[in-house]
């Protein structure tokens, strides 16, 4: 893949990528917030996180609360196989 991925929030602006080791600062320092509800969840971000340290990862979250950890292969993957005008994302959710 080459150039630049672009991805447009809901109200407007982008979304960036961060390397994957950024990626698990975030997520450690999150796990480390959470309350103990939240916990598990904060894990499995870690762990996935950890799996794709080498990659570029979007942290896309909508409005509504809802989170999307998809790494740029994984969006390219999901965009070439699509058989529409919408492609489903893998990633950790």
């Amino acid at each position: 893949m080459t150039g630049w991925l672009t991805i447009t929030r809901p109200g407007g602006g982008l979304f960036g990528a961060s390397e994957g080791g950024v990626q698990l600062r975030v997520a450690e320092a999150r796990l480390q917030a959470a309350a103990p509800e939240d916990r598990a969840t904060a894990l499995r971000q870690i762990e996935w996180v950890r799996r794709h340290l080498g990659e570029q990862i979007y942290d896309l979250h909508c409005p509504r609360g809802h989170r999307l950890f998809v790494t740029t292969p994984q969006i390219a993957r999901a965009m070439t196989r699509a058989g529409g005008a919408w492609a489903a994302l893998p990633g950790m959710g």
